[in-house]
């Protein structure tokens, strides 16, 4: 697999099937969550960070969708947005700007690191303003016609 296939391969896994997912990071792998806190270091410390963040937030568990990965050497950066569902009182769902950058080693991702903004993991990634993605995704392919 390619950074952006690897990369791919994990958002796809997500928490529901966080063990596959953990086997393509390497094991010492380091997850930057955000500036407020260490990272996470190794598979034991994500697998135990993801469940308790899994059940502080149950059921308003938040969703990233991926919108792009651009892929520059064996860096992937990853545009998305982190829908946020609101169910206490009058029911919503909150979109907030989000994205990551992956750091890919060998056959598996060595560092992940979340930014708050699109421009932020840009720069943090060193990619140039316009530089088209890899991969774009279509989130709204459930409203698209088909025709039978």
């Amino acid at each position: 697999m390619n950074p952006t296939e690897l990369v791919e391969r994990v958002i796809d896994l997500g928490h529901e099937r966080l063990p596959e997912a953990l086997e393509l990071l390497h094991p010492d792998a380091v997850w930057v969550v955000d500036d407020e806190r260490p990272p996470l270091r190794g598979h034991e410390e994500i697998a135990r960070f993801v469940a308790a963040e899994l059940e502080r937030l149950s059921p308003d568990v938040p969703e990233p969708v991926t919108s792009s990965l651009t892929q520059v050497g064996n860096t992937v950066l990853v545009y998305g947005q982190l829908r946020i569902p609101h169910t206490g009182g009058r029911r919503f769902v909150e979109m907030q700007q989000i994205a990551w950058v992956y750091e890919v080693e060998g056959d598996r991702i060595s560092r992940v690191t979340r930014y708050r903004t699109w421009a932020e993991a840009r720069r943090a990634a060193g990619i140039e303003p316009g530089t088209p993605p890899t991969r774009r995704f279509n989130p709204w392919r459930l409203l698209q016609f088909v025709p039978a």
